[in-house]
């Protein structure tokens, strides 16, 4: 154990000057007299899309409840029920559509 306890001990020691002889080396090559070759960037033609509106239709829906706006009292030559209710509460319809029959 104590010539490896020994031998840890030393590593350290002799590794700072063998860093710094190391780091003066590169450090000096970085220094060289010759100028850095000047790169040109070549511009390259891109596609340019410029993005609008999008044309498209607006739709709302609403849901509510039909009700008379003014009531009258109605008479008819025959006499009838209403039989069948054709849309349900909350369906969408169109102008003209049948509701009831």
């Amino acid at each position: 154990m104590s010539l490896s306890n020994s031998i840890l001990r030393k590593l350290p020691a002799a590794g700072l000057p063998t860093a710094a002889v190391i780091a003066a080396v590169l450090g000096l090559a970085g220094c060289s007299q010759e100028k850095a070759e000047v790169v040109q960037e070549v511009v390259r033609p891109v596609k340019v899309v410029e993005i609008g509106e999008a044309q498209t239709t607006r739709q709302l829906d609403y849901s509510g409840s039909v009700r008379a706006r003014t009531e009258m009292n109605l008479g008819f030559r025959i006499a009838g029920k209403v039989t069948e209710r054709l849309v349900d509460i909350g369906q969408h319809v169109d102008e003209g559509d049948v509701l009831a029959r």
